[in-house]
């Protein structure tokens, strides 16, 4: 269940700006190619983090975010109604979003950020011995699930000794324009590039 009520517009416009300067950096770094990503997977994964962050780190990580002017109960309060409205917000639509934490085995993490994430963004958390041989494999195995086997390799084996927990958002979307384009409307026409060249390319008119 949600309430849409509870969505902030404070947490949508920090999102949204996240976004755009997410966007600014990798045309910076990657202008050349083409760029595709979910800002919403990556400013929720570091939401999510977020529960766990305090003083300087949290500050900083709060500036980057946009949620300077949203105190912790606004903001897990909207991630909570937000990602379950998104979920059931275009029947047409097919959207799987899915939160996990795998955590070393044996390692000790504060049961406050563990019960934020499940409760929150309905992550699964699973203690995991990760010197196993097939560690690496099972939390493969959740991500190719949640994004039918769209992604099914993003850890390989073995995990480093250093690695204390995962933290993973994946998301897997499916859906159609509302108003499909006509073929028959593409046409030919000149098109002038910024090098000062004219060349034929084909263009979608309606």
């Amino acid at each position: 269940d949600f309430n849409k009520d509870k969505i902030s517009m404070e947490v949508v416009t920090g999102n949204s700006q996240f976004a755009f300067d997410i966007f600014k950096q990798l045309n910076k770094e990657d202008g050349a190619q083409s760029i595709f990503i979910s800002p919403l997977s990556i400013s929720t994964a570091l939401t999510m983090t977020y529960q766990g962050a305090g003083t300087t780190t949290k500050e900083a990580m709060a500036q980057t975010l946009g949620y300077t002017v949203i105190n912790d109960l606004k903001l897990n309060e909207s991630y909570q109604n937000l990602l379950r409205y998104l979920r059931q917000l275009d029947k047409k639509v097919e959207l799987n979003i899915g939160n996990s934490l795998w955590i070393r085995e044996g390692e000790a993490i504060k049961e406050d950020f563990l019960a934020a994430n499940r409760d929150i963004f309905d992550a699964s958390v699973t203690p995991l011995d990760f010197s196993q041989k097939n560690a690496a494999g099972q939390i493969n195995q959740w991500i190719a699930d949640v994004t039918k086997k769209k992604i099914t390799k993003m850890i390989d084996p073995p995990i480093p000794a250093d690695i204390v927990m995962y933290l993973i958002n994946a998301i897997y979307f499916k859906g159609d324009w509302t108003e499909q384009f006509n073929k028959k409307h593409t046409y030919g026409t000149q098109f002038h590039a910024g090098d000062g060249s004219t060349c034929e390319v084909m263009m979608m008119s309606r």
